[in-house]
């Protein structure tokens, strides 16, 4: 079997850190590159995180440092729910981060795009600055790339504002870029992403072993099981951004239709919404539903892999 190439676009926080876990396990994927983008947390610590989880996986592709903001507005950070480092009460060490040089991930997309013999898979779990600053600077590789699967948006509640999501309300103009970008886009919005979750009795499913990536793991999704908790209530919480990882795996599990999606870019309380209008050509292959019980599976056993 031919593995998809994918290179992640992450603001590595809790459920982006499970985003890379799941790329690095499924047999579909080949994983070239990680590039990380401000917004869980500052882009220090987003790039630092993604350095720790490839290293924790022993991953040895490289890592892009992407933009520090937002194209035209400050920026928004999730301190609520990600911590003020973006992993929770995760303490990194300096041997938890790879020694290497830093890449500047827009340069690094030119390099791999270019250089690409087979059109390339972008699955982005935060704020779609990287991705618009590239498509901007170098319409030209825009054929190099198969499809971008982003995790963004919302037709119902957001759950930053009212209205929106947080990864497009995080830099709703570079939503908008992709948006009308032309390339193949694939959205898996908050509608989905929120009642495809986990509970503690999940966990229990988990086969541990003497691994401390896996503990490391463990930790990650007790954490976010407890933050969201205290956010919202709820005792299941969703896993957001392995959806999208597990789309582009097996988008069998997965309803979806094409649709035109637009993105409330005003300075009005809309801002950074999402809605599907009538008014011009096809864009977006929106998720539609998932299967809760496939994604969790996956998520267990990507972790009982680690033991």
């Amino acid at each position: 079997m031919k593995k998809i190439p994918v290179i992640l676009d992450v603001d590595t926080g809790l459920d982006d850190a499970l985003a890379i876990l799941l790329a690095s396990y499924s047999k579909k994927l080949n994983l070239i590159a990680i590039m990380a983008v401000n917004g869980n947390a500052s882009i220090e610590n987003t790039y630092r995180n993604t350095c720790a989880i490839a290293s924790y996986l022993k991953l040895q592709i490289p890592i892009g440092k992407g933009c520090a903001n937002a194209l035209y507005q400050s920026s928004v950070h999730a301190f609520d729910a990600h911590g003020s480092s973006g992993l929770g009460d995760i303490e990194l060490s300096n041997k938890d981060i790879q020694n290497q040089p830093v890449l500047d991930a827009i340069n690094l997309y030119v390099k791999l795009l270019s250089e690409a013999t087979q059109a390339i898979t972008i699955i982005a779990t935060g704020p779609l600055t990287n991705l618009a600053t590239l498509l901007l600077n170098h319409p030209e590789l825009k054929p190099k790339i198969k499809q971008i699967c982003f995790m963004g948006g919302s037709f119902s509640k957001g759950n930053i504002s009212p209205y929106a999501e947080f990864n497009v309300y995080c830099d709703p103009e570079a939503c908008k870029i992709v948006l009308e970008s032309k390339v193949p886009l694939a959205m898996i919005p908050l509608d989905v992403t929120r009642v495809t979750t986990y509970k503690a009795s999940d966990l229990t499913l988990i086969q541990k072993g003497s691994n401390p990536t896996q503990a490391f793991y463990i930790h990650i999704l007790e954490y976010y099981l407890k933050s969201y908790h205290a956010r919202t209530g709820l005792k299941s919480t969703p896993l957001h951004d392995s959806s999208a990882v597990a789309y582009v795996c097996h988008p069998e599990w997965f309803t979806s239709g094409i649709e035109n999606v637009c993105v409330d870019v005003s300075n009005n309380k809309t801002r950074g919404q999402t809605h599907i209008t009538r008014d011009v050509s096809l864009n977006v292959n929106v998720i539609q539903s998932a299967d809760k019980a496939q994604i969790v599976q996956m998520t267990i056993d990507s972790i009982s892999w680690l033991g």
